[in-house]
């Protein structure tokens, strides 16, 4: 899939080609993306003096991220790489749709049906996966959200040093046991 200009009817122009396209476009998105934030970041106030304005990290970042994205479109054209391959929708909807599923079915059906469904749905994104394993993984994955939700562990809920709300569990052996032990005797 190697792009080229090629020089007018008359032998005047010049030609170049693109020899790495994922490169090559790959490094234009990086570029549009970081524009985007540099317009994103418009209204918040920059640097003044030494101290930081709430628009400087931003800012900075994307600039960096030009510069960055500009070098590897620039590589795109001076190395030889892959193609771009066709791109495949199977996968980013099968996730799409399992997070919504889980949205709709976690208060009507319950966190174990719920999470184990959501963990099959976007399982079956991959053409790589294995029934077995599937049905392993999303048992495994649907157990510890399961035993998180019961209160197995340490909750720590507060807000970060940015008033960002955090939120950590913490398992441990002391708090595991008993209520695994209240689990298996009354059900969660």
């Amino acid at each position: 899939m190697s792009e080229s200009v090629s020089p007018s009817p008359k032998g005047r122009g010049f030609s170049f080609s693109i020899r790495s396209p994922r490169d090559f476009w790959g490094g234009l998105v990086l570029v549009a993306v970081a524009i985007l934030a540099i317009w994103a970041s418009r209204d918040l106030p920059g640097q003044r003096g030494f101290a930081f304005g709430p628009g400087t990290a931003p800012r900075l970042f994307a600039g960096l991220l030009v510069v960055l994205g500009t070098l590897v479109a620039l590589v795109g054209l001076v190395t030889d790489g892959p193609r771009i391959e066709k791109y495949k929708i199977r996968g980013p909807v099968l996730v799409i749709a399992a997070i919504l599923g889980f949205a709709a079915m976690i208060r009507p059906v319950g966190l174990v049906i719920a999470s184990y469904v959501t963990f099959m749905v976007a399982i079956l994104g991959s053409r790589e996966m294995r029934v077995l394993e599937s049905i392993i993984a999303a048992a495994v994955m649907t157990a510890f959200c399961v035993l998180g939700d019961a209160g197995v562990g340490e909750y720590h809920r507060g807000r970060g040093h940015d008033g960002v709300l955090c939120f950590s569990v913490h398992l441990s052996a002391q708090s595991a046991l008993p209520t695994l032990a209240a689990i298996l005797t009354r059900g969660v």
